[in-house]
């Protein structure tokens, strides 16, 4: 069986304040290499911070050392057909309502046949009632077998109170 295969930046996810007054690269992404390990009893080997989620089909989610961007490890995706989607899903992030947002990662990819979206990267604005209040997104070329950076901004909506990032394949087999 073919495969699609994304691995998600090491060291280098991030989100910062982009204010036009001055410029702030400050990276508010709790561990955002993916270099923190929970301890297999807590969290059976994976990722402090970070959460996977499974929209449809067989995906497998994993921290590799195998040739990182930068550190020692990488979030993996492996998604297979037919029409799979899994995400990597950082914890809620405080922001300020108003304020324009950089989001930025390093990528890169094998055997990935987008049929639909492929590579997605969202920023996904909320309420403190958990409700939605905005969700830039982009997609990337999904044929980067070298590192490659993926970058956007979103403006937070006035009454944002967090940002959850969202990174994986969509509906895409391999």
């Amino acid at each position: 069986m073919t495969r699609a295969t994304a691995i998600i930046a090491s060291l280098l996810v991030c989100i910062t304040v982009a204010c036009a007054q001055q410029e702030v690269d400050v990276n508010l992404v709790p561990n955002p290499g993916f270099e923190e390990m929970m301890e297999a009893e807590e969290g059976d080997g994976a990722t402090v911070g970070w959460s996977k989620h499974i929209g449809k089909g067989e995906v497998e989610f994993a921290i590799v050392t195998d040739n990182p961007h930068s550190g020692e490890r990488c979030a993996y995706i492996n998604a297979k057909a037919p029409n799979p989607s899994g995400y990597w899903i950082t914890p809620r992030i405080p922001v300020e309502g108003g304020k324009k947002y950089l989001f930025r990662c390093w990528v890169r990819t094998r055997n990935v046949q987008p049929t639909n979206r492929g590579l997605t990267f969202s920023m996904n604005f909320r309420r403190e009632d958990n409700s939605g209040c905005g969700w830039p997104s982009t997609t990337a070329d999904p044929f980067m077998a070298d590192w490659t950076m993926v970058e956007f901004t979103g403006t937070a909506a006035a009454d944002a109170a967090y940002v959850n990032l969202v990174m994986g394949l969509a509906d895409s087999p391999g």
